[in-house]
C-alpha cells in the first residue's frame, strides 16, 4: 500500500545519503548550481567519483542535472 511505498522512497533516499561525500555534496549545492568540475574540486574528488555520487543522488531525486553546452550543472 501507500505506507510501504513511502517507506521504500524514504529508505532509498537515506541509502543515497549514506556517504559523507554525498551529504557534503548536497550541502555544497544548497548554495546554488555548480558544474561537476567545481564540485569535484570543492570535495577533493575526481570528476568520475563526483559524477557517480551525483548519479546516486539524481536517481532518488535529490539533485537535478542541467546541460549547458559541454558543462553539466
Amino acid at each position: 500500500g501507500l505506507s510501504e511505498e513511502v517507506d521504500a522512497i524514504q529508505a532509498s533516499t537515506l541509502r543515497a545519503l549514506a556517504s559523507g561525500h554525498r551529504v557534503r555534496l548536497v550541502h555544497l549545492l544548497s548554495a546554488g548550481p555548480r558544474d561537476v568540475r567545481d564540485i569535484a574540486d570543492g570535495l577533493h574528488l575526481t570528476q568520475t567519483a563526483t559524477s557517480q555520487h551525483l548519479g546516486a543522488l539524481r536517481a532518488v531525486g535529490l539533485v537535478e542535472a542541467t546541460r549547458d553546452g559541454r558543462s553539466v550543472w
